[in-house]
């Protein structure tokens, strides 16, 4: 017997609609499985931009979001969703490029 217990949602970009997008997604499919309980894990991906200086992200559009943002954005749209549950699945971040990204200096 196969039992189902969590769901991944991953993408390449690291802006905060992609986020938005992947806990849309993640509630949608969430439902289709898991029409009863919720799973034991839901897993955002990873993506996070990490501290960088202002001359990098100056050459985007946006500067790049921080770890509040990303969890305002997910936490509203899953905390919405699981409302009136009594059990609530263990979200997983995947932010190991975010943390070590930036933990040295290379000169040449």
């Amino acid at each position: 017997m196969l039992t189902f217990r969590s769901l991944h949602r991953h993408f390449p970009d690291r802006d905060l609609e992609s986020f938005r997008k992947r806990a849309h997604g993640l509630v949608d499919l969430m439902r289709r499985v898991f029409p009863d309980t919720p799973p034991d894990i839901l897993n955002i991906g990873g993506g996070f931009f990490s501290n960088m200086p202002q001359s990098l992200w100056r050459s985007r559009a946006e500067p790049p979001a921080t770890f509040a943002e990303y969890g305002k954005a997910v936490g509203s749209i899953l905390s919405k969703a699981l409302e009136g549950q009594t059990r609530w699945p263990t979200l997983f971040l995947e932010s190991g490029t975010a943390i070590v990204a930036d933990c040295q200096t290379f000169y040449t």
